[in-house]
Formats: C-alpha cells, sequence, structure tokens
C-alpha cells in the first residue's frame, strides 16, 4: 500500500484496467508543450520527465492510471489534459521548486490528485 496524498492509498485495488493499453502518462500529458519537449537531459527537470516519461516500474505510474481512467471513465479527459497543459514549464523546473520549498512535480500532482481522489471516493461510496 503506497502512502500518497496525505492517507493510505491502495493503487492496486484502484487500477482495473489490463496493462498492454496506452500509457497513462501520454493520454494525460500529451499535447502539453512542457511534455513534448521533455527528455531526460532537460535541465532542471528530472523529475518532472522521471514522473511523465521514466520507463521505470513505479507506484506513481499506477496512480496516474488510476486519474486517466477516472477521466476517461466521466469524460473528462480533454478538460485534464487541458488543464495538465496548461502547467508553465518553469514551474516543472527544480531550482524554482527549491526556492519555493516544493516538489518539482507538485503542479502535475496537484492535478491529477483530484482525479484519483475522486476514483477513491467513488469506489467507497459503491462498496
Amino acid at each position: 500500500m503506497a502512502i500518497a496524498f496525505g492517507f493510505h492509498l491502495p493503487i492496486a485495488r484502484l487500477v482495473a484496467m489490463p496493462s498492454e493499453r496506452i500509457d497513462p502518462r501520454v493520454r494525460l500529458f500529451a499535447g502539453a508543450q512542457w511534455y513534448d519537449d521533455l527528455d531526460e537531459t532537460s535541465p532542471g527537470m528530472w523529475a518532472a520527465w522521471r514522473i511523465t516519461k521514466s520507463l521505470e516500474e513505479v507506484w506513481w505510474k499506477d496512480a496516474l492510471e488510476v486519474a486517466s481512467d477516472f477521466a476517461a471513465e466521466h469524460r473528462l479527459l480533454q478538460l485534464y489534459r487541458s488543464r495538465f497543459a496548461g502547467i508553465a514549464a518553469a514551474s516543472l523546473c527544480e531550482p524554482r521548486a527549491e526556492r519555493e520549498n516544493r516538489s518539482a512535480a507538485d503542479p502535475i500532482w496537484d492535478i491529477a490528485n483530484e482525479l484519483i481522489v475522486g476514483r477513491y471516493e467513488r469506489q467507497h461510496a459503491l462498496a
């Protein structure tokens, strides 16, 4: 069980789709200028690259899959893609995040959390 967003979130129970499908990060972020321009060598952007493009198996990939699925199921995918596209690349930059005493990935998680919590609350309401 991963600790995320201030509470224990059983990510594996929230992911219901097969893993052979399109990467949820592509579904959420493709078309956003900061995402399309991002690569591993982008100065000060390693944290954003790791969350959005790294191929390693990590828990947040499942969390973003939950977000992507919830958005698609509720016809919110285009709205949330627009919101992710509205993130300024500068706000994902590590030096700026350090000055602001936050994680460089906070702008991504601020938006994704809305969808993840929506899925989590819906499951609990239906349980």
